[in-house]
């Protein structure tokens, strides 16, 4: 709760310092998709707070990447977009199929039936 708590704090701040100190007006579109970013990183870093940090850069690559490629060549935004979700997507079919399919078990023998009795 304090981590959500101090992110939010840290998240507000840098809001207010864009709008009074850089622009001095709130501009239209200045959030546009961070949510959806934000758990596209966090779900690709699989909730580790080490691993966040590489994914948000790759995120970041990815949509500053799409935004030049659009410039320069006419690509739609749309396709860094349709990116992003086929990435999301792959990560939680990822999940998915880890939690349905069992995992192998190299080297071990089968175990019978274990029994437990009841010790009191």
């Amino acid at each position: 709760m304090s981590a959500a708590t101090i992110s939010g704090a840290i998240a507000g701040l840098a809001g207010a310092i864009e709008v009074s100190g850089v622009h001095h007006f709130m501009r239209i579109g200045i959030t546009t998709n961070f949510g959806y970013i934000g758990v596209g990183v966090g779900m690709l870093a699989g909730l580790s707070a080490l691993w966040a940090i590489p994914s948000a850069l790759f995120f970041g690559i990815l949509l500053n990447g799409g935004e030049q490629m659009h410039l320069a060549t006419g690509l739609p935004l749309v396709t860094v977009n349709t990116i992003v979700g086929m990435i999301i997507i792959t990560v939680l079919l990822r999940e998915i199929l880890s939690r349905r399919v069992p995992k192998a078990r190299f080297g071990n023998k089968p175990q019978g039936k274990k029994v437990y009795h009841n010790c009191l």
